[in-house]
């Protein structure tokens, strides 16, 4: 019988940011209808808005708003709302976030 090895904290905390982060890309998708397209003009559409968590301060901190503003350039449909959790701690607030199932937030965690 071979004996599986459980997953440690960090890998099951890797493997659930990229879900999140695959469900945030998913609800981004433009919905696709059977119905023809309308002639006329479309209607205004509210900007999506994502919480980006992560863990970088400091550099790498200004050097991801610099990202972000380059990203609200091109995409100004979505708003992108960065948040710098602190190192003590930031472990409880991702398991936290995912017990109570707020698919609405992406972290990215090196």
């Amino acid at each position: 019988m071979r004996h599986m090895n459980p997953i440690g904290r960090r890998q099951f905390l890797r493997g659930a940011a990229g879900g999140s982060a695959l469900a945030v890309l998913a609800a981004c998708a433009v919905p696709t209808t059977s119905d023809p397209a309308e002639t006329g003009e479309a209607p205004a559409m509210e900007p999506a808005t994502i919480s980006f968590w992560h863990i970088w301060g400091g550099v790498r901190d200004e050097q991801l708003k610099t990202v972000l503003d380059d990203f609200g350039a091109t995409h100004p449909e979505i708003i992108v709302e960065p948040l710098l959790l602190p190192n003590p701690g930031y472990a409880d607030k991702i398991v936290t976030a995912l017990v109570v199932y707020e698919t609405d937030i992406t972290l990215i965690y090196t």
